[in-house]
């Protein structure tokens, strides 16, 4: 400790009262150890693995991050916390806290080997807000009364530099104190069909899980599913790939022609749904789905590789069409589930600006065709700030036709001003505006 502003972080890191949280890294050092005993376990007994619904869809059970975290547990500035949470079904244990102090002062989290997630913290905001930043980017926002945020994912960090916050205070009072509560995976799956440390999910967004296989690691090639008569209408079909072999390619088949394909590399996460297709299922008596893989994506089928393989066909949720193009009516971004708001689906006038008040968060995305579409916005509190999401050709909207993009939070308590632009000036599109579930 060697100047000022080491001391003031020193202090920072105390700031929350009198609270024992060693006892909650003792009981994280416990988590871990028994995380890497249930891991060596399931790895041992990995068995080939197949789920079908004969004759309709199955109803399943979710579980899902709450909308608003229960209240119990550590304290975080001096405000309780869950002591666990779940992100799309996959739980998640506190692991710490930290003090953030308003001004610029950045936080650097510890790497780590497991995926995390952060909730921003505050107390004694007053009438004010209390938002935070990861790097560059808003992530989170919290008013007095609702002083714990939703949990942010962050990605796993081991090898790649640390994740940095930082947080921005608005019109609080000067008593005002925020902080993170800090999570991480436990390694334990999201209900569904789960192999070899991965999972297909029971539902994605809107998607609910219909048929899923996986090859046993290390004795099959292939990786085959059959399921009976699916309900007329929109399937989406999924394919899982995992092998140390550079230079593999695996693909799905659905039996009429529909495909899904992928790169197969070293998968570390825990969901299996990568590469995916979304297509229009007419009635038939039965489907078949099958996965294989070949050196290349055009190369000869591979018989001697050692891979994981898996498949699975979800039912897909509600759409609907904007300039031609399917939109689903339920996502998930940034850890959470969002609704597509019909109200606030609107065409971009000539100069493609639009005005949204946000009264809760907001999931921005569009509709639009050319090269180099980008949506940005600005609102009271990011001015001056990046705050914007940049889509060209290399991202998946292109000048062969329309592309449709989701990513860019609005958060709460602001008035923003969206612009859609291409390379060329304005653009002619369709924003989509979305809403927590």
């Amino acid at each position: 400790m060697s100047t000022l502003h080491d001391l003031r972080e020193t202090l920072a890191r105390h700031a929350g009262g009198l609270e024992d949280t060693g006892r909650h890294d003792r009981a994280t050092a416990v988590r871990r150890r028994a995380r890497v005993v249930r891991r060596r376990r399931t790895a041992a007994t990995a068995v080939a693995a197949a789920f079908a619904v004969v004759g309709g869809v199955a109803g399943v059970a979710t579980f899902q991050a709450p909308q608003k975290p229960e209240v119990a547990g550590p304290n975080v500035v001096g405000v309780p916390v869950p002591e666990e949470i779940a992100i799309h079904g996959f739980p998640y244990d506190f692991a710490g806290t930290d003090s953030i102090e308003d001004g610029g002062v950045w936080l650097e989290l510890d790497s780590s080997e497991e995926p995390r997630a952060v909730s921003l913290v505050a107390n004694g905001l007053g009438s004010g807000s209390a938002t935070l930043y990861l790097g560059d980017t808003a992530v989170a926002r919290v008013f007095e009364g609702d002083e714990v945020g939703y949990p942010v994912p962050l990605p796993a960090s081991e090898g790649a530099p640390a994740p940095l916050l930082r947080v921005e205070l608005h019109d609080a009072s000067t008593d005002a104190r925020t902080g993170v509560a800090i999570y991480e995976a436990t390694g334990e799956l999201a209900p569904g069909l789960s192999h070899g440390g991965v999972v297909f999910r029971e539902r994605i967004a809107g998607d609910r899980l219909v048929a899923a296989t996986f090859n046993a690691e290390g004795k099959g090639r292939t990786a085959t599913v059959s399921f009976g008569q699916f309900p007329e209408g929109w399937a989406t079909i999924a394919g899982f790939c995992r092998s140390d072999e550079p230079g593999l390619w695996f693909t799905v088949e659905d039996g009429t022609g529909s495909t899904s394909s992928g790169m197969c590399g070293d998968h570390d996460g825990l969901d299996a749904r990568g590469s995916s297709a979304t297509i229009r299922y007419e009635p038939m008596s039965k489907h078949t789905l099958t996965a294989y893989v070949t050196r290349g994506r055009d190369g000869p089928v591979v018989e001697d590789a050692d891979v994981q393989l898996g498949a699975a066909a979800y039912l897909a949720g509600d759409s609907r069409l904007v300039d031609g193009i399917r939109v689903d009516e339920v996502v998930e971004h940034a850890g959470r589930t969002w609704r597509l708001d019909p109200q606030l689906l609107m065409d971009t006038n000539p100069e493609a600006v639009a005005t949204l008040e946000a009264d809760t968060d907001l999931l921005l995305g569009f509709v639009a065709e050319g090269k180099g579409v980008r949506a940005t916005w600005e609102g009271e509190f990011t001015e001056g700030s990046p705050g914007r999401i940049y889509v060209d050709s290399r991202h998946g909207v292109i000048d062969s036709g329309p592309g449709v993009f989701v990513d860019g939070l609005l958060l709460r308590g602001d008035t923003y001003d969206v612009t859609l632009l291409a390379e060329g000036g304005p653009v002619d599109g369709a924003l989509l505006v979305y809403r927590p579930e």
